[in-house]
């Protein structure tokens, strides 16, 4: 039976899967302002095939080995991944419509704004109910990677088992280039709508990933050069796959880093920095909030240990019962102690940063506020947060000979947010005042508006042979550019502007 379900469901899913990518992206590409029925009702039902094929791996799974679920278990684990997945292919077929459909049917583009967001909330309702249903099944801790290769071929690792070499794919790294890319088509977006093109931040999102990752591992080593043996063998500096990464030092050289690489490439001279800082940065508060879930399955940055019964027990079963392993501290399986979740709650301040500073402060305050002031808040916010969380840690996560190495870290940041705003602010007042007390043209400098009149014929000779002839296209065309041509004739008109602002023939 289990195999059967295994045959049918990868037939279902694979299927539907690759039926909602191909007529999507055909739906996205054709040209028309509007989602054809035909289109719309095949999307569906792939979403639907895709569905219900996920349950029927799901039921596979509940069917093999020694699971042996009860039926109220297995219908929660059934039902919640199958809807699950049909809500999460609707929450990206909208996105995909709304922000990658040109000249989107503005109708239709409300409905697939209204799908994404209400799509939301029912990806996390189902995700939920499923884990509910496979939680007193799983093994803990629960599997942190995939590792190929090595001594052992094919397993999966937990913090426990580590790995035996070979190639080791580790969820942290998953979830941290998942928040990359949140990041990005988030960024993407916005700057198709200033600039009028996808694709801007490719090659630059790539390079302040990898400044990102030097800048995390250098900030590690300096913070615990002594506690982690790093002054007795440098060859560990580079053991980056030991672990040892830290998101401020990871934030400040990906910042640096995209920054000189906007501001020194020539491609990039387009971009205004100070508005491009102000719509990337703050996106960085949801990738930490994404690539804290790292942080959770490999039973790290938690708290100490407390009593379930502390207000803990709304807690998801598989979470709290992951939570009672620790890498750095005992474990309290069997126990009601659980480590508290710092992971989550920071991840949830993260996620809720970035809608505050984007919507609650810069949206309402944009007419009073700098372009870049964004991305000082975004420093300010994660150093007032990591402040409040740093002492909360368990003990053996906190960096520095006396600890205090992030809070000072965190402290940094305050700064550099609020040296930031200053920045931007200055920048903004001397720029609207040189705006306003500068000529537009330097005194004594000669100015040739031959063009500009010509270009203003051509386009006055056009719109007025289109509205008084009923030739064809082409004669309009050409009566067009015979009025334009005439104008471009003229001698050069040259116009001077004097030392008190004014402007002579």
């Amino acid at each position: 039976m289990a195999i059967a379900f295994l045959v049918i469901g990868l037939i279902l899913a694979l299927g539907g899967l690759g039926g909602t990518i191909y007529t999507s992206r055909s739906a996205i590409r054709n040209g028309e302002a509007a989602v054809s029925r035909r289109e719309l009702l095949f999307i569906m039902g792939s979403i639907g095939v895709a569905s219900v094929g996920t349950g029927f791996l799901s039921a596979a799974t509940n069917t093999w080995g020694s699971w042996n679920m009860g039926s109220g278990d297995a219908a929660m684990a059934v039902s919640g991944i199958a809807l699950c997945v049909f809500f999460l292919l609707v929450l990206w077929v909208s996105f995909a419509f709304y922000y990658y459909k040109s000249g989107f049917d503005a109708k239709q583009k409300k409905m697939a704004r209204i799908a994404m967001f209400a799509a939301i909330p029912f990806v996390f309702a189902f995700f939920l109910l499923f884990g509910e249903g496979v939680a007193p099944y799983l093994d803990y801790p629960l599997v942190n990677g995939i590792v190929f290769g090595g001594d052992a071929g094919f397993y999966f690792s937990t913090p426990e088992t580590g790995n035996t070499g070979g190639v080791h794919i580790m969820w942290y790294a998953v979830f941290i280039l998942s928040g990359v890319a949140v990041c990005y088509f988030i960024s993407d977006h916005e700057f198709y709508k200033r600039y009028g093109r996808h694709g801007i931040l490719e090659v630059l999102v790539v390079v302040a990933f990898l400044c990102g990752i030097i800048g995390a591992r250098v900030w590690y080593v300096v913070g615990n050069w002594t506690l982690k043996g790093f002054d007795k063998d440098f060859s560990k500096v580079f053991a980056i796959w030991d672990g040892g990464l830290t998101i401020i030092g990871g934030a400040v050289f990906g910042i640096v880093g995209g920054v000189c690489f906007i501001a020194f490439n020539k491609k990039y001279r387009f971009v205004e920095i100070p508005w491009g800082m102000g719509i990337i940065v703050p996106t960085i508060l949801l990738a930490q909030g994404i690539g804290r879930w790292g942080n959770f399955f490999n039973c790290e940055v938690h708290g100490v240990a407390v009593a379930l019964s502390d207000g803990w027990q709304w807690l998801p079963t598989w979470l709290w019962r992951n939570m009672q392993y620790s890498s750095m501290g005992p474990s309290l399986a069997g126990t009601d102690q659980i480590y508290v979740p710092l992971f989550l709650i920071e991840s949830m301040i993260n996620i809720a940063g970035y809608f505050i500073i984007r919507y609650g402060i810069c949206y309402p305050l944009r007419k009073w506020i700098a372009d870049g002031d964004a991305a000082g808040l975004y420093f300010i916010y994660y150093g007032v947060t990591r402040i409040i969380m740093e002492p909360l840690r368990y003990q053996a996560y906190n960096m520095g000979e006396d600890g205090n190495f992030s809070i000072w870290g965190s402290l940094a940041f305050i700064i550099i947010g609020v040296l930031l705003i200053a920045f931007f602010e200055l920048w903004r007042l001397f720029a609207k005042h040189f705006k306003e007390r500068k000529p537009a043209v330097p005194s004594g400098d000669v100015i040739e508006a031959h063009f500009a009149e010509a270009e203003s014929a051509i386009e006055g000779g056009e719109k007025k042979a289109i509205e008084e002839t009923s030739e064809e296209p082409e004669s309009i065309g050409d009566k067009a550019g015979e009025s334009g041509k005439q104008e471009a004739e003229k001698e050069p008109v040259e116009l001077k502007v004097t030392k008190d602002g004014k402007i002579e023939n």
